[in-house]
């Protein structure tokens, strides 16, 4: 058999790394959430310690305000320059090549309607 050449590929085009940092938000955001949870439920602290946990209530509402405000802008951007060279790797070419022939389709159809 013939040697196993070393794949000159960089990280970044072997693994879909915008994927992988979608992901890291996710599980950041269900963690934020749960401890969130955790604190306005949390019956014994309200009781013991009121100030406390409003404090803490009340940044991690800041906090979701904050997150509300800013990810919907930051995330489409962040998607959006990892998937331009030189992070293209072969699942984001094919999601390029599919939006361009969804664009070109939907512009053909637009000429055919005036």
């Amino acid at each position: 058999p013939a040697p196993k050449r070393p794949d000159k590929r960089l990280f970044h085009e072997r693994w879909q790394t915008e994927l992988i940092m979608n992901r890291v938000l996710q599980i950041l955001l269900y963690l934020i959430s749960y401890v969130f949870a955790r604190t306005v439920m949390d019956f014994h602290d309200w009781s013991e310690r009121p100030a406390m946990t409003g404090l803490l209530t009340s940044l991690f509402l800041t906090l979701f305000a904050l997150l509300v405000y800013f990810l919907p802008s930051y995330v489409p951007v962040f998607l959006g320059v990892m998937a331009l060279p030189p992070y293209v790797d072969d699942g984001n070419l094919a999601a390029f090549f599919g939006v361009i022939e969804q664009m070109r389709s939907k512009e053909e159809k637009d000429k055919d309607a005036t």
